[in-house]
């Protein structure tokens, strides 16, 4: 009789142990059930400042085109002459404008960066585009005062009449013209070792302009007897 009841007890106990862990496993399954799936954390993306995101190369044509926008006004216009300063990331453009100041040679500015623009006159203290630092002032060229040429002296007449030449001498300065006219009713012609004329006959001229100094004879090459000269001082 004593060996059956604890037999009975034993029973009961694994009974009650095998309801236990069937009690805890139901439980474990549906407290993992309702409990709720946590996802892996995702990275958020760091917003960049504005200042820092890298702007697109600003090219020559867009420049351009701002540039007649901000600083061209009716009647301006820019010339045509562009260059790129990597020091200052802007864009250089001569302009014809219509106020002008002395000693200075305007250009329409372009920044790369904020993509505004303005007029930089380039006068003396101002910045130059190339060195970005204070423009020196350049010498003024000596242009030398224009040497005139000496009035040429005014063109002296001989007339040939009555077979001889009116006047027989004459006294004339370096580089003037001198003007025979035939008013003979015959023809004649001038003959020297530094000139010689056709055959002028009545109202024909001859002439010629003497540019050295000197005495000059001639005569007529038809009439011999007929001479004059010129002297040349």
């Amino acid at each position: 009789m004593y060996s059956k009841g604890i037999a009975s007890v034993a029973i009961v106990l694994l009974v009650v142990a095998v309801l236990a862990v069937i009690g805890g496993g139901v439980w474990y399954y549906r407290s993992r059930m309702a409990a709720p799936v946590q996802q892996p954390a995702q990275e958020q993306a760091i917003p960049v400042p504005a200042a820092q995101q890298k702007m697109a190369p600003l090219t020559m044509e867009d420049a351009k085109v701002i540039a007649e926008k901000t600083c061209i006004k009716g009647g301006e216009a820019l010339s045509g002459n562009s260059f790129y300063n990597e020091n200052s990331k802007t864009w250089w453009f001569d302009a014809n404008l219509n106020a002008t100041q002395k000693g200075c040679n305007p250009a329409c500015v372009v920044s790369e960066e904020t993509r505004t623009a303005e007029i930089n006159w380039r006068c003396t203290g101002l910045i130059s585009p190339q060195t970005n630092g204070p423009e020196s002032a350049a010498p003024a060229p000596v242009v030398p005062a224009p040497v005139s040429a000496p009035a040429a002296p005014a063109p002296q007449s001989i007339v040939i009449q009555n077979f001889s030449f009116s006047p027989a001498t004459l006294p004339v300065s370096a580089g003037t013209k001198v003007i025979w006219t035939n008013q003979d009713g015959v023809a004649h012609t001038i003959k020297s070792a530094a000139f010689n004329s056709d055959t002028l006959n009545t109202g024909d001229l001859f002439s010629f302009t003497f540019s050295e100094k000197g005495t000059f004879n001639y005569s007529c090459g038809i009439h011999p007897s007929m001479r004059g000269s010129v002297i040349v001082r």
